[in-house]
């Protein structure tokens, strides 16, 4: 994935994370994949892609950003809100 992006392939790269997703899920290739997501402008998606980083993982807070970022984005502000309200354990 990361020599598509590199090549700026960007579905390439999708493809690639999505496939790695599939045989082995990892938060760093749901934030990944959400990021791209963002970039492309494909709101409600990179939001679900945050939001696959289970509670308790070291990167739920980066995917908690991304997907309040990608409801802002979306203007879907109260939606945004409600992410940004959501605690990581204390």
């Amino acid at each position: 994935g990361r020599a598509y992006l590199a090549a700026a392939k960007t579905e390439q790269a999708l493809d690639a994370f999505d496939k790695a997703r599939k045989q082995s899920p990892a938060a760093w290739l749901d934030l990944e994949v959400s990021r791209l997501r963002l970039a492309a402008k494909d709101f409600v998606v990179a939001e679900r892609d945050a939001l696959m980083v289970p509670e308790g993982d070291p990167q739920r807070l980066e995917a908690l950003k991304l997907a309040g970022l990608a409801c802002l984005r979306a203007e879907r502000i109260d939606d945004s809100l409600s992410v940004a309200d959501r605690k990581l354990p204390v």
